[in-house]
């Protein structure tokens, strides 16, 4: 066991899940290995289902038996990877192990990997990250004979690297024991296992694991349709000048050469690429494309028939890039792939031993079970963790970098290249975040005032979700007498609508209906939707008299809305300064360069003015 003597300890490299009680051998067998180590899984192609069929008489074969068991397996593993993804679907907690300071402990737990296989630990589960990390060379530091021990280190050493720890699908055989030899057949194999032990490795590797999703795959897709128009020799050849000067119509008979070779080159451009890019969707799209005339230099209107010889070439291949776009809408099964192993957390290692755990980046499934668990923990793990400058792949880099605790950390992982052909995007590395106080002394404060102040602020998103929850239930409460909804208002005349507002408690804003009514805006119509109660506000439109649309105004609408026509009687109060008139601009007073005549007791402007002229 892991907590056993220190050379058993020592001697375990990789943890795994320890064996259930079920796996007990039905009988004394041999311990002999096998003798071909058990295939590596892999996926995830679709399997063709034939599963056996048996009857009375039926002389049953391991064949038989294995086929019943690969049928119920791999549908399993099929239902899996479509249906619900991979990921952690509960459990499997990293934690500090109060043992070993060179290890941590994981949780019981579920999971799936990307084949479909199901990951699962019975309960916590000791994992030696420095052993491994010593087995692959990762470790800064004199190796230890001890994993729990930490290595002898300079005490000026104080390095932190940040790893992450993967969970792995493995398949491991045991209860070996001897089959029987039959009278008329070949000899079998000395050992044969009879049990097959679906387990769990952990590994701690140093570069995050790719998880590309299939928002990733669908971009890839979409701009890979797009890529006519973005790249290549045919959108080179659309940013020609001349191009330009032909979709306008300003081409002229004179260039009537220098346009019709531009145009060929266009069009043999876009047949080029559909040779090795076909359409799927649009069936006749080459004849269309050779069967555009360009004009004659001779003819009447040739610079729109240029235009239109060139608009239809690219009107083609703008059907093609859509076509393809909504295409690659209807998404195919999962490709074939490798099995991989799934993302649990980060460890932080420094001196030898583990100093931090946290269980993020993490991968998870989303299910409706545990919908707004893993929406908050994928929500808030960016919180968790912190973004490490990457100095490339090298465990020995000398390039350091400082945390806000003036621990120095090494970047770990490299920049990897996702490119689909539709660009490269970096994996960022991470480590686990250090949390300080900005203000002791206001910190303090804020607990004294209130002593849950600090987990009202961490609990309020939990608080949203409630309160959002009961409001929506209370709005669209069908059987409510107070509730009412702006449909009510539709049809009715000015004066049956005022009277049905001040009989429900509600404010009604009437005013003429625009001509043609804007689309609805997402949001407004969500809320327009909902009931609301005494106290709401309603923004309603007439033609003539009669009411032809209601809308319900949140508070935060209505405001806005009033603050908007407010605005706008304001700018149609105010003058325009250069539109000032003459007289306004004398009694400013007097022009700029004249010298002002003092005025004399008794003496009136009127006069001043007479004077002065």
């Amino acid at each position: 066991m892991y907590y056993g003597d220190k050379s058993a300890r020592s001697a375990r490299a990789v943890a795994s899940t320890p064996a259930p009680q079920a796996y007990t051998s039905r009988a004394p067998a041999s311990t002999c290995p096998p003798v071909e180590p058990p295939p590596s899984p892999a996926c995830c192609n679709l399997v063709c289902f034939d599963r056996p069929r048996f009857f009375c008489g039926h002389l049953l074969t391991d064949d038989d038996l294995s086929l019943g068991q690969r049928y119920q397996i791999e549908k399993n593993k099929l239902y899996h990877r479509s249906l619900h993804g991979s990921g952690v679907v509960c459990g499997l907690r990293l934690t500090c192990d109060p043992v070993c300071a060179g290890g941590i402990l994981v949780g019981e737990g579920f999971a799936i990997d990307d084949c479909g296989n199901d990951l699962v630990v019975c309960g916590p589960t000791p994992v030696d990250v420095v052993g491994q990390l010593q087995e692959k060379g990762y470790l800064l530091g004199a190796p230890s004979t001890d994993p729990c021990e930490p290595p002898v280190t300079p005490a000026d050493c104080n390095v932190r690297q940040c790893f992450f720890v993967t969970a792995c699908y493995v398949e491991e055989e045991h209860d070996f024991t001897t089959p029987l030899t039959p009278g008329c057949g070949p000899s079998p194999r000395e050992c044969e296992a009879t049990r097959i032990r679906e387990s769990v490795r952990f590994e701690i590797v140093n570069d995050m694991p790719v998880s590309k999703g299939p928002l990733f795959d669908l971009r890839c897709r979409i701009e890979a349709c797009f890529g006519l128009l973005t790249e290549g020799l045919f959108a080179s050849a659309l940013r020609d000048q001349l191009v330009s000067v032909a979709t306008v119509g300003s081409a002229t008979a004179a260039q009537n050469q220098q346009f019709w070779e531009e145009f060929c080159k266009l069009r043999g451009l876009l047949l080029l690429y559909l040779e090795s890019h076909p359409d799927h969707y649009n069936c006749t799209i080459e004849d269309d494309i050779r069967a555009i005339q360009f004009p004659q230099a001779s003819d009447n209107d040739y610079g729109t028939k240029v235009r239109d010889a060139f608009c239809r070439i690219i009107e083609l291949a703008y059907q093609h890039v859509l076509s393809c776009a909504f295409g690659a809408l209807t998404f195919s099964c999962s490709e074939p792939r490798p099995a991989s192993c799934i993302l649990l957390g980060t460890v932080e290692v420094c001196n030898g031993r583990v100093v931090r755990v946290c269980n993020c980046p993490r991968w998870y499934v989303w299910s409706f079970t545990s919908f707004f668990q893993v929406l908050f923990a994928t929500l808030f793990e960016s919180r968790a963790c912190e973004s490490v400058e990457q100095v490339g792949h090298d465990p020995a880099s000398t390039t350091p970098r400082t945390t806000n605790a003036g621990t120095t950390v090494r970047g770990w992982g490299k920049t990897a290249a996702e490119d689909c052909g539709c660009g490269k995007s970096p994996l960022p590395a991470t480590c686990c975040r250090e949390f300080h106080i900005d203000n002791c002394t206001a910190f303090v404060r804020n607990m004294l005032a209130s002593g849950r102040s600090v987990a009202d602020v961490a609990t309020a998103p939990l608080t949203l979700i409630t309160e959002l929850t009961n409001s929506l239930q209370a709005s669209l409460d069908p059987t409510s007498q107070t509730w009412m909804s702006s449909k009510m208002f539709v049809d009715l005349n000015e004066q049956q609508a005022n009277e049905l507002a001040k009989n429900m408690g509600v404010s009604v804003r009437i005013e003429p209906a625009p001509t043609e009514f804007a689309a609805y805006e997402p949001v407004r119509t969500f809320l327009g939707g909902l009931q609301a109660g005494p106290g709401s506000s309603f923004r309603l439109f007439k033609r003539g008299t009669t009411i032809v649309r209601a809308d319900f105004e949140p508070d935060l609408y209505a405001r806005i809305t009033a603050l908007e026509a407010e605005l706008a009687a304001m700018k149609a109060q105010t003058p325009d300064p250069g539109a000032a008139p003459a007289a306004a601009r004398r009694e400013s007073g007097p022009a700029r360069g004249t010298r002002s005549r003092p005025k004399t007791n008794g003496t009136a402007g009127a006069g001043e003015e007479g004077g002065e002229k």
